[in-house]
């Protein structure tokens, strides 16, 4: 035991020396959006369990796997833990911790695999250090457990089929299974560990007691597997079989089809190009771990083709047919089936400890062969990538999640232009800190949209995990009473027509979270903003946003009326117009433009009535005169129009515009001469 224990030293010391710092930033990282929406699964699985409580079934995530969720639940429970920011900080832990353990699991695998201190370590280091996975391990409580499992079966899977012994597979089944409780990809590794078992059983074809010993072994796995996810995943206990296929099917065809960013194009959740996964993955993983990933699988399928026997018996070698397996199927089958991944590739995080120790495989092969002399040159620039990402997470901590590596440009607001960056909102607790810190009201006055901006609500989820003291300080309300708008600028990447920027986070050159200073002034400098731009529907927003106690109300109102008279929607123009009137009733301007609003939309005794009103307000208004012959016009009053429209030229002769209504008028009654006349005239 003594010797074992020295063995796996190095990778010890690593998982300790990770803990304290895991310890020392844990309470830095802000809630994700879907942390509350997740945690409340795993108290449906709990009540469902511990009360009986059949809310479980009517539950819209019964195709999502909760057993992380619930055993979370369970601690929480356990524990008595009620206050929200204790619960907040205790699920990260327990999620970073279980992220470490698989960190570890990692280092094993490598070290058994090769014997090699380095190389392991190198795993170890090139997980933990992967600054978006780092970042996630502590916030991401659906992507991140599924990683974790998955790695710790992986490092199961090894030792059975290595030691051959009943009880490993019994485990590596419990392990697999609760992996799948988690997320029924999990039902991908039972395939490919039964594949093995399945090929080791036609390699033993002529050994009826190793034939046995294999079904056995398979028997085992499959009850440990059936055990676990049946008892972590409650939804399957009433029709085991045909609730996971239900699970599997939907999840397989998640409707959501959402707006992704990517490269400067805006692709809809539920049409992805091909590219999606690849593309994400190759900017957000550091260069040189892509190049030696990348080279392993070349150099792997290499080796698999000139020595194929060599893979499918049970040596160390065949591990990596699995690895390989567990890189790429699930890739294809998301490219295949056109599943859904949305925000980055977080929904494959999984495979990237197995491209790692591919990596890990391709950097053996170099050092075996790379004279003495030059045998330093591998581990110096992997030296240099670990310290060159290691001083990024330090840096930008705790932020980590908005890596990008040097194949994209880092200009300023180029990523935020271009990608989904800080699209689950953690750096709004960094925003609501800063508030607290530099504000000295009370109260501080805060909203999470701006008025065409409807998204998750990020502000009272960041708030559960601050003090109790400063949550009572903020007040979540709507952009027209608030005093500062935050935002991170998801859905939304171009600056907010706001002047006033009270504080900005900054990640490799782009804004990630920027908070904006507040006053009624801004909505309308807005929405002229847009309006000049020809964004009505902005405009308009904007507009209504602007109190009736604000000096530009009137203004407003006006503006949205003239908007939709513009865009023929009368009816809408008609209720803003009329609340300016109520505002100005003796404003003659106002009156004569709702008149003209009635004669678009052909209600011409309405337009009438008010035209009238306008000219008795101010009887040298000219526009109101030719609207009001026109009203009688178009309505057949040809006399009445008439009248108006010399009334119209004897207040000023030199208007024009209704000469052509004229002489049609007489036209219509046979005058040639006066027709004749006013032909000449329009001349």
């Amino acid at each position: 035991m003594k010797e074992k224990f020295s063995i796996y030293l190095p990778g010890i010391l690593l998982f300790f020396a990770a803990l304290v710092v895991g310890l020392l930033v844990y309470q830095g990282y802000g809630i994700a959006w879907d942390e509350p929406v997740q945690r409340e699964m795993g108290v449906v699985g709990y009540n469902y369990i511990f009360h009986g409580d059949q809310a479980m079934y009517s539950s819209p995530d019964l195709d999502h796997g909760f057993g992380f969720e619930l055993f979370l639940v369970i601690i929480e429970k356990w524990a008595k833990i009620t206050d929200v920011r204790t619960m907040c900080l205790m699920r990260h832990l327990v999620t970073h911790v279980l992220f470490l353990i698989s960190a570890l699991s990692l280092y094993i695998i490598a070290f058994r695999l090769y014997k090699n201190q380095f190389l392991a370590c190198l795993a170890f280091l090139l997980l933990v250090l992967s600054p978006r996975i780092y970042a996630h391990s502590f916030f991401n409580t659906k992507d991140m457990p599924f990683l974790s499992i998955f790695l710790i079966a992986l490092l199961f899977a090894q030792l059975a089929f290595e030691k051959n012994k009943a009880w490993l597979f019994i485990i590596l089944g419990l392990v697999t299974g609760y992996a799948t409780s988690i997320r029924n990809l999990g039902i991908m590794l039972v395939g490919f560990i039964l594949f093995f078992m399945f090929i080791d059983m036609l390699n033993d074809r002529k050994n009826k007691m190793a034939v046995r010993k294999h079904l056995f072994n398979a028997a085992l796995f499959i009850v440990g597997f059936s055990l676990a996810v049946y008892a972590w995943w409650p939804y399957l206990w009433k029709n085991p079989v045909g609730n996971f296929l239900k699970t599997f099917q939907s999840f397989s065809h998640y409707q959501w089809d959402g707006p992704c960013l990517l490269g400067g194009e805006v692709y809809h959740g539920m049409a992805l190009p091909w590219f999606y996964f690849p593309y994400w993955f190759f900017i957000t993983t550091p260069v040189l771990w892509l190049i030696t990933g990348c080279a392993g699988i070349l150099l792997l399928i290499k080796d698999l083709i000139k020595k194929p026997l060599a893979f499918l018996k049970n040596t160390p070698e065949r591990n990596f047919i699995l690895y390989l397996l567990c890189f790429f199927v699930p890739v294809l089958a998301v490219i295949v089936l056109h599943s859904v991944i949305y925000n980055d590739w977080r929904h494959l995080y999984f495979v990237f400890p197995s491209f790692i120790l591919i990596a890990i495989y391709f950097l053996n092969k170099i050092l075996h062969k790379i004279p003495g002399k030059y045998k330093l040159i591998v581990p110096s620039l992997c030296l240099l990538q670990i310290l060159s990402t290691a001083v990024f997470m330090v840096k930008y901590h705790p932020y980590q999640q908005v890596y990008f590596n040097e194949l994209v440009s880092h200009e300023p607001e180029s990523l935020r232009e271009n990608y989904e960056i800080e699209y689950w909102g953690c750096s709004y607790k960094q925003g609501l800190e800063y508030l607290l810190a530099h504000v000295k009201a009370d109260t501080i006055r805060v909203c999470d949209y701006y008025p065409e901006r409807l998204d998750l609500p990020p502000i009272p989820y960041n708030m559960m995990i601050l003090r109790e003291k400063d949550r009572k300080r903020i007040l979540l309300t709507d952009p027209s009473k608030a005093d500062y708008f935050l935002t991170n600028f998801l859905k939304h990447q171009e600056d907010y027509p706001i002047p006033d920027i009270e504080y900005s986070i900054k990640v490799l050159n782009s804004t990630i979270l920027r908070i904006y200073k507040l006053n009624n002034n801004n909505y309308m400098n807005a929405a002229r903003h847009y309006l000049q731009s020809k964004q009505f529907d902005s405009a308009i927003i904007y507009f209504s946003k602007i109190p009736v106690s604000d000096a530009n109300f009137r203004v407003a109102q006006s503006s949205i009326a003239e908007i939709y008279a513009n865009k023929q929607n009368f009816d809408s123009a008609e209720v803003y117009l009329i609340r300016v009137i109520t505002l100005m009733p003796d404003n003659a301007d106002v009156i004569n433009n709702l008149g003209c609003m009635y004669m678009a939309n052909k209600k011409y005794p309405l337009a009438i009535e008010q035209l009238k009103k306008s000219i008795s307000l101010n009887p040298k208004n000219i526009n109101a005169y030719s609207n009001l012959g026109r009203s009688y016009f178009f309505s057949g009053k040809y006399q009445d129009a008439m009248a108006v429209f010399r009334q119209e030229r004897a207040l000023n002769p030199n208007y024009n515009n209704d000469i052509p209504y004229m002489g049609m008028i007489f036209q219509k009654s046979g005058n040639m001469d006066s027709v004749l006349k006013y032909k000449a005239m329009i001349k």
